[in-house]
């Protein structure tokens, strides 16, 4: 956990039971975190991989993986892994490839949003609606009944279902332009909390 506001929970019993959320906390494979309705929560799955938690939000962690070298007494990694559920609410993600391959992974009800690139994005769902707005690099979203993906640009926002086209600029969307701008001030807030907990997190 790199900060917590508010009310926060996690859990790592699939959902039966929850614990009070601290800084100094770990979340693990098949973690479920939320956030209460003034809860906030930044954290780092991977040193390249930072996710921030809006109020009223809740994510399962499916998977992180690290693939090492083949040397069991080295440390050089080969590529990282991060999966995670988006059960409800708002998350910002940030997503660094780095020197190593890297893929990450949303899973909403309706569809997975992920990238193989550097990038920095919203998504969130609410009242059985996807809506993913990319700030940086590029990503992909997969609705569960298409077997073809729509890459979403910098600067853009894609919604599902949604009558029409899925794709509008975030220019034109007032909501889209603050989230824009907030997006820069998270990535930039959450790389100083990693910045000064590096020391703590795998490599």
């Amino acid at each position: 956990m790199l900060s917590v506001e508010g009310s926060a929970e996690i859990s790592a019993d699939g959902a039966r039971t929850f614990s009070r959320l601290g800084t100094s906390q770990t979340a693990g494979n098949s973690a479920i975190v939320r956030t209460g309705p003034a809860g906030h929560i930044s954290l780092a799955l991977l040193p390249n991989c930072l996710i921030h938690l809006e109020p009223d939000t809740s994510i399962e962690i499916r998977r992180i993986a690290l693939m090492k070298d083949g040397n069991e007494t080295g440390s050089d990694i080969r590529a990282r892994f991060a999966e995670v559920s988006l059960v409800r609410g708002r998350i910002f993600v940030s997503h660094v490839w780095g020197e190593t391959r890297a893929r990450l992974a949303v899973a909403l009800a309706n569809g997975e949003v992920s990238t193989p690139s550097n990038a920095a994005f919203w998504a969130e769902f609410a009242e059985e609606k996807t809506r993913i707005t990319c700030v940086s690099g590029w990503i992909e979203f997969r609705p569960s009944a298409s077997p073809a993906s729509t890459r979403i640009r910098p600067g853009w926002i894609g919604q599902w279902p949604f009558a029409g086209d899925n794709l509008s600029p975030a220019d034109a969307d007032p909501r889209g332009q603050e989230d824009i701008q907030r997006a820069l001030e998270l990535e930039q807030q959450m790389r100083d909390l990693l910045n000064k907990r590096r020391d703590l997190l795998p490599r």
